[in-house]
């Protein structure tokens, strides 16, 4: 909800462009749907865990591609909306994890590659950071699921056995993952909403507050 709550402050010049408040409420709905899933452990459940998740990266690269045009991008629209309701049928009928994998990482790729081009053309430090360290953020996140699926065992072993109580929260790496990929996906959001000012011609710039980064124009600042 403070993701949400925080997307009023940084958006609210972009009232009329919904894709910056369609990109939280998906972030959010990744968020509800992934504890829905790990509450119950139920099909449905993680069915409410997969699907927003290739469904609110298709937002992110809507948002990524639009920032630097002027066109209205209902071709892009349509066609994200395929892939979406294409990966839903293909899934619910053929439930591999296989198919969640590969459309998900294909966005993933997608998003990063339209990323770099929007740092291209807009270098600065500021960009630079936020780009690189949002980068950093997922792979890390990556990294640690990827972990905690091969050696889950002993993972489990080590809570179980160390008397270290402190430690035991920092060895549940998947747990680390929701938080690292949820916070990088709101540093993209906020890369999004930095560069889209900056061809606004706003003078944007990055800062620091209860949420750590966020990206604010000309006028957020006057106030």
């Amino acid at each position: 909800m403070n993701i949400v709550f925080k997307s009023r402050i940084s958006t609210h010049l972009f009232l009329s462009v919904n894709r910056f408040l369609i990109s939280y409420v998906m972030l959010l709905t990744v968020g509800v749907g992934s504890s829905l899933f790990h509450m119950t452990l139920k099909y449905w459940g993680q069915i409410l865990d997969e699907l927003p998740m290739v469904y609110s990266s298709c937002t992110f690269i809507y948002s990524l591609y639009m920032i630097e045009t002027k066109e209205n991008g209902k071709w892009l629209a349509c066609s994200l909306a395929f892939y979406c309701t294409a990966f839903a049928i293909f899934y619910l009928f053929i439930p591999n994890p296989l198919v969640f994998q590969t459309m998900y990482g294909i966005t993933v790729v997608v998003i990063v590659l339209l990323s770099a081009n929007v740092l291209r053309s807009t270098w600065n430090y500021g960009n630079k950071n936020m780009f690189f360290g949002g980068l950093a953020t997922f792979l890390s996140a990556f990294i640690l699921w990827n972990i905690d699926s091969h050696f889950c065992h002993d993972l489990k072993n080590f809570r179980d056995k160390s008397s270290l109580t402190l430690l035991k929260p920092f060895s549940q790496l998947h747990g680390w993952w929701h938080i690292l990929t949820g916070y990088a996906t709101y540093m993209k959001i906020q890369f999004c909403v930095y560069n889209r000012l900056k061809y606004l011609r706003q003078e944007p710039e990055y800062t620091l507050d209860c949420m750590g980064i966020g990206a604010v124009g000309t006028s957020q600042k006057a106030e």
